[in-house]
């Protein structure tokens, strides 16, 4: 199995999971009703980490510069895209603050973990090459 189908596979399972789990937080320990369109979190967190995965392993055979420059123009790009998509779910959409950003905060952070670790991969089998 090559490097980026496992990726690939992790992401997957790490979004399913976050799915299921930060909904039971919310309905069980928040005791908060899911908020509407909340199934579109983890779709739209899903797509921004595979973006990330087919974009290094576009620039694997590029130099170290390079691919330090284009991921951190992907942090820059998430930065404003989930901001701006936060403050559509804030304001125009209205839904309760309290649950969103628990559950927005969470994806942020693990996506933002996830991004790092397949950087890091990327980058050391860079290295090795």
């Amino acid at each position: 199995m090559n490097k980026t189908f496992k990726t690939f596979v992790v992401l997957s399972l790490i979004t399913v999971f976050l799915g299921f789990f930060l909904r039971w937080i919310i309905e069980e320990v928040l005791h908060q009703p899911v908020f509407r369109f909340y199934s579109f979190l983890p779709v739209l967190f899903y797509f921004s980490g595979l973006g990330l995965i087919f974009g290094l392993r576009k620039y694997a055979a590029v130099s170290s510069s390079k691919q330090v420059n284009f991921f951190l123009l992907l942090k820059f790009l998430k930065m404003l895209v989930w901001g701006m998509m936060a403050l559509i779910y804030v304001i125009i959409i209205k839904i309760p603050i309290k649950p969103f950003v628990i559950t927005f905060a969470i994806y942020y952070l693990l996506l933002l973990i996830f991004e790092t670790f397949a950087f890091y991969n990327a980058e050391k089998h860079h290295v090795h090459k």
